[in-house]
């Protein structure tokens, strides 16, 4: 083989090289999309996560039900359950507990739905419910706002009674540690005189959570 053969091979070998190989512009584009592609997900991920926690909530049924708002709470756990317990008068008070399930459904808005059972004054099943509602959290992270419907059934699973919409919010709670005095690490309580203890006794309201009842 001549030198000039020899030239045109290693030409050749040359610019299949740079036609195989892709540049090196390209290679870091490309590693840029997909870095992009991670953080997205990554930032997907996070939002969906974010109402993961238990929340203090407030439903408010429509005026024309004559029901008052009542008080609850809610836990939302990380694989798309939750655990619920509400409570406001005959109805819905003895509907506890409630289980559900929870999904994200975009940006900060999430849709649930939980069931629970409904009992006479005797404590006998009377029925059961579904309720579904869609709530969006706040820029924080820590209140939601949303609606929600009610959906009643009979024992045999016949649809009784159906109604939206009720207002829901929720406030984010946090775990706090026990009230103790600004100059040492020992509780209060356990400092307290006997006499002070005998005194929070009579009062209406304490470790027996239960009303104290008056004399007529």
């Amino acid at each position: 083989m001549n030198a000039k053969r020899i030239c045109q091979s290693l030409i050749l070998c040359a610019l299949l090289a740079l036609t195989v190989s892709p540049a090196p512009a390209q290679d870091a584009a490309n590693t840029l999309s997909a870095t992009n592609r991670g953080g997205a997900v990554d930032l997907l991920g996070k939002k969906s996560q974010e109402l993961v926690g238990t929340w203090a909530t407030r439903i408010t049924p429509p005026p024309a039900s004559g029901v008052p708002a009542f008080p609850g709470f809610f836990t939302f756990t990380a694989d798309g359950n939750l655990i619920a317990s509400q409570s406001g008068g005959e109805f819905p008070a003895l509907g506890n507990p409630q289980l559900g399930l929870w999904e994200h459904a975009g940006g900060l808005q999430f849709t649930i739905t939980y069931f629970l059972q409904d009992f006479d004054d005797s404590f006998q099943q009377v029925g059961s419910e579904e309720e579904h509602a869609m709530i969006t959290l706040n820029s924080a992270g820590d209140r939601f706002t949303g609606i929600i419907d009610i959906n009643v059934f009979d024992l045999d699973g016949q649809l009784l009674f159906s109604d939206c919409c009720a207002t829901f919010e929720g406030k984010r709670l946090s775990a706090k540690p026990p009230h103790l005095n600004s100059n040492d690490f020992e509780p209060q309580a356990a400092r307290a005189s006997p006499v002070q203890n005998e005194a929070a006794g009579n009062r209406p309201w304490g470790w027996g959570r239960k009303r104290a009842q008056t004399a007529p």
